[in-house]
């Protein structure tokens, strides 16, 4: 599986404009970032999420549907999960955080070593970088890359992220995402998010009921099959 650099998803907002500013928000703590043979480079890195809430059915949702399609689901999110962090991926030798002026989240810019080797797993990363965010840099852009007694569908959505990941080739910007939809046989909706951690959400969430997901995840726009592009 070859790691895409460049995000192929249509791009929705345009660069950001943003300043230098150093984050202060709660969940981001100064750290010493660095890789064998390059020197330190102090930076911030966010740091492990609290727990988030449980993902349960809306009321009107069946339970024991809800459980059997993720289970379902559960070994292909495992996979995808394995060949996106084991996957070669240039070396990012250190990164580096702006805060916006016109949005909430901050911007990770992963600054990598193009004309180095390629590297796997936490050798691909500065060290002390959470496994968190070693995981959500290993699947960035690669929502592409990803059935039953369902129907699946591509879903185009566009996230609101936590933060906002970009290499420092390219511009940051908003892009729209795409998703799996499950419509259940009994009509219910679900969506299966196997790369929701590149914006920031915890992995536990990669499974929900679609309205819980348009609610936490989107922001409500410019959701639609990809079809319909």
């Amino acid at each position: 599986m070859s790691r895409r650099l460049h995000p192929r998803c249509t791009n929705a907002s345009g660069a950001s404009q943003h300043d230098e500013a150093i984050v202060t928000a709660a969940s981001i703590h100064p750290v010493s970032l660095k890789t064998p043979g390059h020197k330190a480079y102090t930076s911030l890195s966010l740091t492990p999420l609290p727990p988030s809430p449980p993902i349960t059915p809306e009321s009107h949702l069946p339970t024991t549907e809800f459980a059997h399609l993720k289970s379902f689901l559960a070994p292909l999110h495992k996979i995808y999960t394995l060949i996106t962090t084991t996957t070669a991926m240039p070396r990012t030798t250190h990164i580096t955080i702006t805060l916006p002026t016109t949005n909430p989240y901050p911007i990770y810019t992963l600054h990598t070593n193009f004309g180095g080797p390629w590297m796997r797993g936490a050798a691909a990363f500065p060290r002390d970088t959470p496994r968190d965010l070693q995981l959500a840099i290993s699947k960035l852009d690669c929502c592409d890359e990803s059935f039953i007694h369902a129907r699946v569908d591509w879903l185009i959505v566009t996230v609101t992220p936590q933060i906002l990941l970009h290499y420092s080739q390219n511009p940051a910007a908003l892009h729209v995402h795409s998703v799996i939809l499950v419509t259940s046989a009994s009509g219910n909706q679900y969506i299966a998010d196997f790369s929701i951690e590149q914006f920031g959400f915890d992995t536990e969430m990669w499974f929900m009921p679609r309205v819980q997901y348009e609610q936490r995840v989107t922001d409500g726009s410019r959701v639609h099959l990809a079809q319909e592009e």
